[in-house]
């Protein structure tokens, strides 16, 4: 008797948290953006006017630097203030900065839920951070080349899936650990 309410139990458990899931999307909506700078010479009228100066800038270290400055955190905190995000919204929003060292051109991606935080947050960070490097007074400055307007991607959100083999393994585990039930019905002896 134990047995059969234990296993109606886990049943109706089953059951409820596979409605649940019914309901829980498994993909999930965003919006992702990207703004694109080149590293130039200081002061020059042309993005590059000899091979020299072209090699100089792709070199590996000139990239990596200006990345670097670009993509700290300082500058994708300042772009989210001055967007006046919630913290919520700015937990859900990811940016990343990258560079194509061939082409001397920083990239910021921004993912978000919204349209406007994530082609905000793109440019935004960009903008921060070529203030800063223009205020360097270096070698080299960045320049703005492009904005892609965002588009919608659809992400696998790993969670449900996860959660619904998690049960199905330890139903399954359950359902083999417990012994089959006896035929008949037991004696006096065995119940005493």
């Amino acid at each position: 008797m134990c047995r059969a309410r234990q296993l109606s139990a886990a049943t109706v458990l089953s059951l409820v948290l596979l409605g649940a899931f019914m309901f829980a999307p498994l993909k999930e909506a965003k919006w992702t953006a990207q703004a694109s700078e080149m590293v130039v010479v200081s002061g020059s009228a042309a993005p590059i006017d000899n091979a020299y100066q072209y090699d100089v800038i792709t070199r590996r270290f000139v990239m990596a630097t200006y990345t670097a400055i670009i993509g700290a955190p300082r500058f994708e905190t300042e772009a989210a203030r001055e967007l006046g995000l919630a913290a919520s919204d700015r937990q859900t929003t990811e940016v990343k900065v990258h560079a194509s060292p061939t082409s001397a051109v920083i990239t910021a991606s921004a993912e978000a839920r919204q349209v406007w935080v994530a082609e905000g947050m793109a440019k935004l960070t960009l903008d921060r951070g070529r203030q800063y490097i223009g205020s360097l007074h270096t070698l080299f400055v960045v320049e703005p080349v492009a904005t892609t307007p965002a588009r919608r991607v659809e992400k696998l959100r790993p969670l449900p899936l996860t959660t619904l083999f998690a049960m199905a393994t330890v139903l399954t585990w359950a359902a083999c650990r417990w012994p089959p039930r006896a035929k008949g019905s037991p004696s006096k002896d065995e119940l005493m």
